[in-house]
C-alpha cells in the first residue's frame, strides 16, 4: 500500500465532501468509518484549508451522533478525526486505528483508570511538568510514553502528539441564551440554559492552559467580551440584541467557566454587573403573577466568540509566541512583602510563584526578592538582604538569584529580555520607578542620597535589554514594550494596589 499524492487526496476528499455521506461508497462505507478516524496527513490538511475550491460547506457525521456540522464549525477540529486514506489496487480502503486523546494517554502513563475526571486530572498533572505524552509509529498510540517536551519538539516526526478531546457538540449562542423577538422576557428565558450544565464542560477543551479559573476578574472579562449595553456603531453588526435574565447570564458564564458555581452564585455575578455600570441595570416586567428582572444587552454573535476568547484569554497564544521567537529570553521575577507568616509559609508561597513562572509562562530564569515591599526602589532592591531573606532564597528551588543577580544578568546578556511578573504589584506599585527600571532615569527623580543616584545611573545603562514586560493576571496576560511605558495611561496601571493579590495562586 502506498500513500496518496496530494492531488489524489484532493480528488478523494472532494468526492465525499461534496455529497451526502450516506450516498458515498468509496471502497468501504465511509459513513461507518468516518466517526473513528481523522486526517493523518497534517501537512496536507494545512494546505487543504487554503484550497478555494474546497473551502465550501461540507457535512460530516461527528462521533456517531448523526448531527451535521458545516465546514466552518468543523475546521478547528478536523485534525481530531484521524481519517487514514490508503491506496491499493486502484481502490481506496480505510485502515482502522484506535482514537486515543491526550487525557486518556495521560491516564495510561500515570496508571489511573480512564474516566472523565481522571482524564482532566492526569492531563493537568502532565501539563504541570516538563514532560509530554507522546507515542511512536512503531509502538502505536496505545503505548504512550512520557519524554521531555524539548525532546518531543526537536523530533516531531518520531514522537507524535495525541489530539486534545474534541467537543461532541458545537456551542451556539442559541443553546444558552433564549432568543426573544421583543425586549420583554418570556417564561422560557429563565430556563434557557437548563441543558447547558451537562454539556458545557464536554464542549470545552480540557487543555490546562485554556482552563479559566473562576475569579471575579475572569468572570467580568468574559462578560465584557460577550455582552455590552451600547456597542459602537462600527461593530454593532457583530451583536444581537437580547433580553437576559440573571440565570441566562450565569449559564453563559458556566458554558465557558464550568466550575464557577463552586465559587460564586448567579446573584453575586448580577450584583457585579450592576455595580460595574457597563452592563446597564435590570428592568422588572410582570408576567402573570410573576415579576421577572432582565437586562437588555447586545450579545456577541457565536461566530465571533471563539476569536474574542482567544484574544482575551491569551495564554496559549503567548506560549506559542514564546517558543517561536528567537533572540529573546523570557525571565520571571516575583517578590513577597513583609508579613506575619512563618518563614516556612513564605517559602511555600514563593515556591508556588516560581513554579508558576516556569511552567505556565515558560520562563527560562526566575529571580526572587524574598522580602521586600512593592513600593521599594527596584534598582536598590536586595542590595542588603536580611539573614531570613538569604535563608529563604537558598531553600527555593529553580530560582536564579535576587534582584541584584537579575541586574547583573541584564548587563551581560545579548538577548532581548521579556520580563514576566505576577500582577502589577509583583514588580512595583510605583509607576515612575517601574518606568525608570525598564527605560531611563527620570530627570525629576530626586533622592537625598547621592550614592543612590550614582548606583541607579550606573545600573540604568545596562537594563535597556528589557524590551517587554508581561503581566500575568492568572486568566490572561498583558504585555507592554519599553516605548509604551512612556504612555501615562499605561504606566499608571502599576499604581494598582487596592487590595492584596494572591500571586501564589495565579
Amino acid at each position: 500500500m502506498r500513500d496518496l499524492s496530494e492531488l489524489e487526496y484532493s480528488r478523494a476528499l472532494k468526492k465525499f465532501l461534496r455529497g451526502r455521506i450516506e450516498d458515498l461508497r468509496l471502497g468501504t462505507k465511509i459513513r461507518e468509518n468516518l466517526c473513528r478516524f481523522c486526517l493523518l496527513r497534517k501537512d496536507f490538511v494545512s494546505k487543504f484549508h487554503q484550497v478555494p475550491t474546497l473551502n465550501y460547506y461540507c457535512y460530516l457525521y461527528c462521533f456517531g451522533s448523526g448531527k451535521l456540522y458545516d465546514w466552518g464549525q468543523l475546521r478547528p477540529y478536523i485534525i481530531s478525526f484521524r481519517l487514514i486514506l490508503n491506496y491499493s489496487s486502484s481502490q481506496y480502503s480505510f485502515t482502522t486505528t484506535t482514537l486515543i486523546t491526550k487525557g486518556q494517554a495521560a491516564c495510561l502513563v500515570l496508571g489511573e483508570s480512564v474516566t472523565e475526571a481522571n482524564r482532566v486530572k492526569c492531563k493537568a498533572i502532565v501539563n504541570g511538568t516538563p514532560f509530554d505524552i507522546v507515542y511512536t509509529s512503531e509502538r502505536g498510540n496505545t503505548r504512550p510514553i512520557a519524554i521531555g517536551k524539548v525532546v518531543a519538539e526537536r523530533d516531531p516526526f518520531t514522537y507524535l502528539d495525541y489530539p486534545d478531546t474534541p467537543p461532541p457538540c458545537h456551542v451556539d449562542s442559541s443553546s444558552f441564551i433564549e432568543t426573544n423577538d421583543s425586549s420583554v422576557p418570556n417564561e422560557s428565558s429563565s430556563c434557557a440554559l437548563d441543558n447547558v450544565e451537562s454539556s458545557s464542560s464536554s464542549c470545552k477543551s480540557t487543555d490546562s492552559y485554556n482552563v479559566i479559573k473562576p475569579t471575579k476578574a475572569s468572570v467580568m472579562d468574559l462578560l465584557r467580551i460577550f455582552l455590552t449595553a451600547n456597542p459602537a456603531s462600527s461593530v454593532k453588526n457583530l451583536y444581537d440584541l437580547k433580553s437576559l435574565t440573571e440565570k441566562d447570564i450565569f449559564n453563559l458564564v458556566i458554558a465557558y467557566i464550568p466550575n464557577v458555581g463552586d465559587s460564586f452564585t448567579a446573584n453575586q455575578i448580577n450584583k457585579w454587573l450592576t455595580s460595574d455600570g457597563y452592563f446597564g441595570r435590570p428592568k422588572s416586567t410582570r408576567q402573570g403573577y410573576d415579576v421577572i428582572k432582565a437586562r437588555s444587552l447586545w450579545v456577541l454573535k457565536p461566530e465571533f466568540m471563539g476569536d474574542a476568547m482567544d484574544r482575551t484569554f491569551n495564554r496559549r497564544t503567548f506560549r506559542q509566541m514564546t517558543r517561536q521567537l528567537t533572540g529573546w529570553i523570557t525571565v520571571g521575577y516575583c517578590r513577597k512583602s513583609p508579613s506575619k507568616e512563618t518563614p516556612q509559609k513564605r517559602l511555600e508561597l514563593l515556591q508556588k510563584m516560581v513554579n508558576s513562572l516556569h511552567v505556565n509562562d515558560l520562563c527560562e530564569k526566575v529571580f526572587v526578592s524574598p522580602i521586600c515591599r512593592a513600593s521599594s526602589d527596584l534598582l536598590t532592591r536586595d542590595i542588603s538582604p536580611t539573614a531570613t531573606a538569604q535563608s529563604i532564597l537558598k531553600q527555593l528551588r529553580f530560582q536564579n538569584g535576587d534582584m541584584q543577580d537579575f541586574l547583573m544578568f541584564a548587563k551581560t546578556t545579548t538577548s532581548s529580555i521579556r520580563l514576566v511578573v505576577l500582577d502589577y504589584a509583583g514588580l512595583s506599585t510605583n509607576p515612575i520607578d517601574a518606568r525608570t527600571f525598564v527605560k531611563y532615569i527620570e530627570t525629576d527623580l530626586v533622592h537625598d542620597d547621592q550614592a543612590y543616584l550614582l548606583i541607579s545611573f550606573f545600573l540604568y545603562r545596562d537594563v535597556k535589554t528589557i524590551e517587554q514586560i508581561v503581566i500575568d493576571h492568572g486568566h490572561k496576560l498583558e504585555s507592554f514594550n519599553r516605548a509604551e511605558l512612556n504612555n501615562r495611561k499605561v504606566i499608571l496601571k502599576f499604581d494598582c494596589r487596592k487590595a492584596p493579590v494572591k500571586r501564589s495562586s495565579l
